[in-house]
């Protein structure tokens, strides 16, 4: 079902440190993007630390019918979305664990955006400032919004500092997450992106650089990195991009 995909994080042009983070697996046909926070040595740590805790503990249960989810179980959503959530909340316990023992300054945490591939089914585990959008038929449609200060695309760009994430991961004690399914369906595309990308880019840049059909996925998100940055982009920039 998936033809090709892209993913790309890099620390944008200002700062030295890259909070962001990616991770694609194709043989469990899992996409996760990261979103961090806490500074240098901080956010960049945590960050590394829930992606590899969420990827370990779901390459373990992810898609096995006899595996026990040790926090929830909804059976509103498949297996995989399941198991996913399962990864996430765990990984967030065990860094809500060490945050207690810290400082407040020296506290880490991340937002994260969250795909799981299942036939023709794309799952989304969504907390805090990252979206995921579908584009089709040369329509945009958002399939996850941020949880932060100020909504996306209300025909301009968003303030800085007004992206800043109401829930991550590590954050409270209660992790709040949204969920969602698409059903794709051929010359579809899933985007899903930080707000070093996101806060600078209009659904009108989506639709011309990700909709089109000539170009690799590799080059639009060089496009939307290059774009968000001439727009005023000030922080570390991560996207996925996934074609059906």
């Amino acid at each position: 079902m998936l033809k090709s995909y892209a993913a790309k994080t890099d620390q944008g042009p200002c700062l030295e440190i890259n909070e962001d983070d990616i991770y694609t697996d194709i043989t469990n046909n899992l996409f996760l993007l990261f979103d961090g926070f806490g500074g240098a040595g901080v956010g960049d740590v945590a960050v590394s630390q829930l992606k590899d805790k969420i990827s370990s503990f779901y390459s373990k249960i992810g898609g096995d019918p006899d595996s026990t989810m040790p926090f929830v179980f909804n059976s509103r959503y498949l297996l995989e979305m399941n198991s996913l959530i399962n990864s996430s909340l765990m990984a967030h316990e065990s860094l809500m664990k060490e945050n207690e023992t810290k400082e407040m300054h020296q506290r880490g945490g991340s937002s994260m955006a969250g795909g799981v591939l299942c036939g023709n089914i794309f799952n989304v585990m969504s907390i805090g400032n990252t979206i995921c959008c579908l584009i089709r038929d040369s329509k945009v449609q958002i399939v996850s919004n941020p949880d932060c200060m100020t909504p996306p695309w209300m025909d301009t760009y968003q303030p800085q500092f007004h992206t800043a994430p109401l829930n991550a991961l590590g954050l409270f004690t209660k992790l709040g997450y949204e969920v969602k399914e698409v059903r794709v369906k051929e010359g579809d595309c899933i985007i899903m992106m930080s707000d070093g990308v996101y806060a600078r880019i209009l659904p009108k840049d989506l639709r011309e650089i990700v909709g089109n059909q000539k170009m690799k996925e590799s080059e639009k998100v060089e496009k939307l990195f290059s774009l968000a940055n001439e727009r005023g982009n000030r922080d570390n920039q991560s996207t996925i991009v996934l074609r059906f």
